[in-house]
């Protein structure tokens, strides 16, 4: 009797954990790192870091291979802030977000990246034949004004994953 008891509670806990691993895993954290310079990124797993655009720090992309094109980005920029207040910039942007009539499900919210204090702005855009996600982070260290921005279609990807990786830029220097 002891045996099939000890049975059991084995077997329930070998499931209970087997769920707890794929929880976890659907979760993003199969997500990879991208180390650039003083920063660094997490992203999908599949896809490809490239630094020839000068305008970026990073682009981080996932290419759809049978359609021949891009169906999920993520661009990462920094810009000095000269003598412009860093507050006023962001709700410069989000101002511009919002008065888009193509930014559709607009939504704002304060998060933190890189220790400091930050605005998320989620929002869709849809054309005649496409749905894109859009998810878009920005804050201010240094005198420099970061945007993170990822792009995907619907299908594409986890947006948790994508939001995670806007959250989780992380400045090395």
């Amino acid at each position: 009797m002891y045996i099939i008891t000890f049975m059991k509670r084995t077997y329930l806990r070998l499931i209970g954990a087997t769920i707890i691993l794929v929880f976890l895993a659907a979760c993003g954290l199969s997500m990879a790192t991208y180390q650039g310079n003083g920063f660094t990124i997490k992203h999908p797993q599949d896809w490809t870091a490239s630094t020839s655009d000068q305008t970026k720090l990073v682009t981080i992309s996932h290419a759809n291979r049978e359609l021949r094109s891009i169906d999920g980005i993520i661009t990462i920029q920094g810009q000095q802030l000269d003598n412009n207040p860093a507050n006023a910039v962001i709700s410069a942007n989000e101002a511009s977000l919002r008065a888009n009539s193509l930014n559709q499900n607009f939504q704002s919210e304060s998060v933190t990246i890189s220790g400091e204090k930050g605005v998320l702005w989620k929002y869709d855009q849809t054309t005649a034949d496409k749905k894109t996600i859009y998810r878009q982070g920005m804050f201010a260290k240094g005198g420099i004004l970061y945007t993170i921005t990822a792009a995907a279609e619907p299908s594409m990807t986890n947006l948790s994953d994508i939001e995670d990786a806007i959250k989780s830029f992380t400045l090395t220097k």
